[in-house]
């Protein structure tokens, strides 16, 4: 293999999957990018055998052939070089030779035989969808996905497109985030079933949406989901198992109790949860109609207590939460946002929602503070 290939090009390319590739792995051939030369163009392989990719930039082929290198070593290199035209070459030992004008460089590689088969996927049949709007979704559900062993179904977002409606639901069991949106009628299989997306493959779509393509698709495939962006296909293994009935842990009240800003509720909590046990984050809500009050107590750190500008209509409260679950939900809003609260009592799961979209729904448990 012997080709030429643009710097900048090349180092975009292989950014793609420094994610994916592992760090430790007992499969040290999983710690390598697979790359192919031929047709004018530049294919890496990428899989830790849940999450894989594969994308592509034009270049210029000497001589086609196929390569398997350690992928972060490479990255590393490219992206600390001038931005200009790279040689690379395939060399004894299955080694890469990088040369750059007068410098050369030699990257350690394996037999590209032992490469993992990438998975095969289908071509056609892929669902269109918004990626600005899909972005948003994930960034608004990705902060509850939980990290439980023993519930393996929850380590994962819920996904479902049916009637051109697309829903996002995670839970860890403390709280939970639901986000719906509507699709522009578009072609291609809907996920009316619904799947879970592994939080790591999440992560990877939200990378896809971050670089900007105008264009992205969706198809089910088996056990796995394909995500198609230009010339980047991603694959992601689903999670087996029964998600929890969601709608029946949301709330369903028509009056908010508690009416503030986000700029209002969040400042107060970022400034009382410096005073709280820092593992359990407890801050207190002491609600009546003449005060809004977040108080922290009983931390070896010291206590804090605010008042915070608001309206509350309901009986008076004092109701805990952990902190971080609140401001993990004001940290996707916009700066300017209004919040309805709606708070049963000191026990029961409370819904919070932006004033303008009802369609975006957090549920977070109390704790006792």
């Amino acid at each position: 293999m012997k080709i030429k290939v643009q710097k900048e090009a090349l180092q975009s390319l292989l950014s793609k999957i420094q994610n994916i590739v592992e760090r430790k792995t007992s499969m040290q051939v999983l710690v390598h990018v697979l790359m192919v030369a031929k047709d004018s163009k530049l294919q890496i392989y990428a899989t830790n055998l849940e999450v894989s990719l594969t994308s592509s930039i034009d270049a210029e082929i000497i001589e086609p052939g196929t390569v398997a290198i350690h992928a972060k070593s490479f990255f590393d290199l490219v992206r600390e070089l001038p931005s200009t035209e790279l040689v690379l070459e395939k060399i004894e030992n299955s080694w890469l030779k990088l040369k750059q004008g007068p410098n050369n460089y030699k990257i350690a590689g394996v037999d590209p035989s032992e490469y993992p088969v990438f998975p095969e996927f289908k071509k056609e049949g892929f669902h269109q969808v918004d990626p600005q709007s899909l972005g948003e979704m994930i960034q608004k559900t990705i902060y509850s996905v939980a990290n439980d062993e023993a519930r393996f179904h929850l380590n994962g977002v819920y996904f479902e497109i049916k009637d051109q409606l697309c829903k996002m639901v995670s839970t860890d069991g403390h709280r939970l985030s639901y986000i719906e949106r509507k699709l522009e009628a578009q072609t291609g299989a809907e996920f009316s079933t619904g799947v879970i997306i592994p939080k790591k493959g999440i992560l990877e779509i939200k990378k896809l949406v971050e670089t900007g393509s105008e264009n992205m698709g969706l198809l089910l495939d088996g056990a796995q989901i394909v995500v198609q962006s230009d010339e980047t296909v991603l694959l992601i293994r689903l999670i087996e198992g029964k998600y929890p009935n969601f709608e029946e842990l949301i709330p369903k009240p028509t009056t908010p109790t508690l009416k503030l800003t986000k700029e209002a509720l969040g400042s107060s909590l970022k400034r009382v949860a410096l005073l709280t046990n820092q593992t359990s984050m407890g801050v207190t809500f002491n609600l009546d109609s003449k005060k809004i009050e977040l108080l922290s107590s009983g931390s070896e750190l010291g206590q804090a207590k605010e008042n915070v500008e608001g309206a509350y209509t309901g009986d008076s409260l004092s109701v805990g939460y952990n902190a971080k679950y609140i401001l993990d939900v004001l940290s996707v809003l916009k700066e300017d946002q209004n919040l309805n609260i709606f708070i049963e009592n000191e026990s029961s799961p409370t819904l919070i929602q932006p004033d303008d979209d009802s369609s975006y729904s957090c549920v977070v448990m109390p704790m006792r503070v």
